[in-house]
């Protein structure tokens, strides 16, 4: 019995060894625990007290220098969000050790997430993130105009400061990159460089005092495109809603005014190209499928389809009347009963960007 009971233990030992085995291999996580810890190091010279830095502050220094790996580490990768939920993304910066020292650009005050992803020799990662505050500023408060930036687009900082309770605005510095960066302009407006990918605005006041703010430069979107279709007798030149009737042998006048790019406050750049079809209703319906549909004439701003009942096929955004556009209804009873007007808008300042916009009406 006795030797029985040791051959039990010994086979139990065994079979635990062997579960061991299969659930975990020598080298994995789980036996090892984790093979790489990263961990935010905030330097002293940043002065930070109770995670706050101090006032006029918003660039922190930090590495990785407390970060480990049974490996070495890589690469250190960080990033500054907006809050610390990490909502969306303030700066950025890369590091190939983790003892290397870098500045990170913490935005405006309130508080923000200083994250760390390390990455060791074995590809294995590990993320540490601090909650820091940006305190509230002292003198002036910069705000860029408009808050979504765009490239070639205007800016402009004298409409949108707050003002210094103890003095007023003596200067405003545009910078690329970080507010460390190249100066390219020293007024309160200025235009977004073609190579810029972030802004940044110091403006310092008559006791110079001086604080900045940066803003990354975003894409550019194609345009809002508008038309307007009205009645050329109309001297009110009432927009027609689409699905209304339109009337046969009768002119109407075609806008594209309130098109326009996604610059905010810059001159407008936009082509307007014009184009109108006639077809047959389907069940009563106009509203058909372009590959479904029975035209009568697919093109009106052709002069071979459409001669003389059209006007110019290109405009621009303005109600002026040289800069509109036309097309008159065939008189043809049974041939069609639809009626679409489109246009295609496209900037010509910000890569051709395209879109286009149709009304579809009855015609009787």
């Amino acid at each position: 019995m006795h030797n029985l009971s040791k051959i039990a233990l010994v086979g139990s030992v065994v079979l635990g060894a062997a579960l061991f085995s299969i659930g975990c291999g020598g080298d994995s996580a789980c036996c090892s625990g984790n093979a790489v810890v990263a961990k935010v190091n905030l330097l002293a010279s940043n002065n930070i007290k109770d995670g706050v830095l101090p006032a006029n502050i918003h660039t922190l220094s930090v590495n990785g220098l407390n970060s480990s790996s049974t490996s070495t580490i890589q690469r250190a990768d960080w990033t500054v969000y907006s809050d610390c939920s990490k909502t969306s993304v303030i700066d950025t910066a890369q590091a190939t050790s983790k003892d290397d020292i870098v500045s990170l650009d913490l935005g405006n005050p309130g508080q923000h997430a200083v994250c760390v992803v390390v990455t060791d020799a074995n590809g294995l990662t590990d993320e540490d993130c601090q909650c820091i505050t940006v305190a509230p500023l002292n003198g002036p408060t910069p705000v860029i105009s408009p808050t979504t930036i765009k490239t070639g687009c205007p800016l402009d900082a004298s409409k949108s400061v707050s003002h210094s309770a103890s003095g007023q605005i003596k200067s405003y510095k545009w910078t690329l990159g970080s507010l460390t960066g190249t100066t390219f302009a020293t007024t309160a407006t200025t235009n977004t460089p073609a190579n810029a990918s972030r802004v940044c605005l110091t403006v310092t006041d008559s006791n110079n005092n001086s604080n900045g703010t940066c803003q990354n430069v975003s894409p550019h979107t194609a345009p809002t495109a508008v038309i307007k279709v009205w009645n050329s007798n109309d001297a009110a030149q009432s927009d027609i809603p689409a699905g209304s009737p339109l009337s046969k042998n009768v002119q109407y006048n075609l806008s594209c005014a309130g098109t326009r790019d996604d610059c905010p406050i810059d001159a407008e750049d936009i082509e307007c190209k014009w184009n109108a079809s006639s077809f047959k209703a389907v069940n009563g319906s106009c509203d058909v499928a372009e590959s479904a549909r029975a035209y009568y004439i697919k093109d009106c701003f052709d002069n071979a389809q459409h001669p003389g009942g059209h006007g110019v096929q290109t405009t621009t955004p303005s109600t002026a009347s040289a800069l509109i556009s036309s097309i008159t209804l065939c008189g043809s009873a049974t041939e069609f009963d639809c009626v679409e007007v489109k246009m295609t808008a496209t900037d010509k300042l910000h890569g051709n960007l395209q879109t286009t916009t149709s009304k579809v009406f009855k015609a009787q």
